[in-house]
C-alpha cells in the first residue's frame, strides 16, 4: 500500500511538470536544501511551501488531518518524508508535499456494500 502511495504521488507530480524545463521545476532537492539549511529565508520558503501545498489539499478534501495540527507538524512530515526519499528528491516539490501529506493524513474510505 505504501508503494502504491508513493508512486501514485509521484505520477501526479510527473504530470504536473512536463511542460516546464528542468530550470522552472521546482523540485523535492530545492525544497529539501531550504528545508534544512536555508538559513532564515529557507526556512520561510520551506514552511511557507508546505502549508500552501497544505492547504490546497484539505480544501480539495484529499488530506484529513485534525485541527490540531500544526504548521511545525506538518513541516516535520513533509521533511522527513524528503530524508527518507533521498531517491525522488529530483521530482517536482509538490508532488512530493502531496505524499507526504496523504500518506500522514488518508482521509477515510467509504464503501459501498455492493450486496444490499
Amino acid at each position: 500500500a505504501m508503494r502504491k502511495l508513493i508512486f501514485a504521488g509521484v505520477a501526479v507530480a510527473a504530470l504536473a511538470g512536463p511542460a516546464l524545463t528542468d530550470d522552472a521545476v521546482f523540485t523535492g532537492n530545492k525544497l529539501f536544501s531550504y528545508c534544512t539549511g536555508g538559513g532564515d529565508y529557507g526556512e520561510g520558503a520551506c514552511t511557507g511551501y508546505i502549508n500552501g501545498v497544505s492547504a490546497g489539499l484539505r480544501a480539495a478534501g484529499l488530506v484529513c488531518e485534525a485541527n490540531t495540527v500544526t504548521f511545525g507538524q506538518e513541516h516535520d512530515i513533509v521533511v522527513k518524508f524528503l530524508s527518507d526519499h533521498p531517491e525522488l528528491l529530483h521530482m517536482p516539490a509538490y508532488g512530493l508535499t502531496t505524499t507526504a501529506m496523504i500518506q500522514a493524513f488518508p482521509c477515510p474510505t467509504t464503501r459501498v456494500n455492493a450486496s444490499k
